[in-house]
């Protein structure tokens, strides 16, 4: 079996990122980074402890968008997670695309908008899917781009799923998740 034994993320600027649990101890580092003046480092570093708290599964990487730093409001964020299949089952990113091409039924969930696409990053093959969803009785509205990546030679994938409930930066956050998904560099190994 060939893993994933490690990946560089190169960032643009304005984003911040941490290993999942540390954003306690980083915060007031992300916060001075992203934030200009003490009321936008305080916003900064309470969307830093809110999305490092709210993390599931086998997350690797938290960060936040914040493209304007006067006002420290997080804008965007997102989580990079390890997808491992079992032994025997791994899924090719053609294969992956035939299967997220079908829009998924989710019970009391309104969707908007769902597309699935496949392309290359420098890091091997990769399908992105974008979805627009909500709660089918009220609730935020959260825009995505999701980026499965598939290092040639592994066993495993990486996920980038990126996130922002305001829908007009929707296209911007499309446009930062591109960059971002271009800086990563991903090292496979024997595992």
């Amino acid at each position: 079996m060939t893993i994933i034994e490690g990946y560089t993320l190169t960032l643009p600027d304005r984003w911040q990122s941490w290993r999942p649990g540390e954003g306690a101890a980083r915060a007031d580092e992300i916060a001075a980074a992203l934030g200009e003046g003490e009321q936008a480092q305080a916003r900064v570093r309470e969307a830093v402890l809110a999305f490092d708290g709210a993390q599931e599964g086998m997350v690797v990487e938290n960060g936040i968008w914040v493209p304007d730093p006067s006002s420290g409001e997080a804008l965007g964020r997102f989580s990079i997670e390890v997808l491992v299949a079992p032994p025997g089952q791994y899924v090719t990113a053609e294969e992956y695309l035939r299967s997220a091409q079908r829009k998924p039924r989710q019970r009391g969930v309104k969707v908007f908008h769902y597309e699935a696409v496949g392309g290359e990053t420098p890091a091997g093959p990769a399908v992105l899917v974008t979805h627009t969803i909500a709660p089918r009785r009220g609730g935020q509205v959260v825009i995505s781009a999701e980026w499965t990546v598939f290092p040639p030679g592994a066993d495993e994938s990486l996920q980038l799923l990126f996130t922002t409930p305001i829908s007009a930066v929707a296209d911007a956050l499309g446009e930062q998740s591109v960059l971002v998904v271009n800086g990563l560099d991903v090292t496979v190994g024997a595992g």
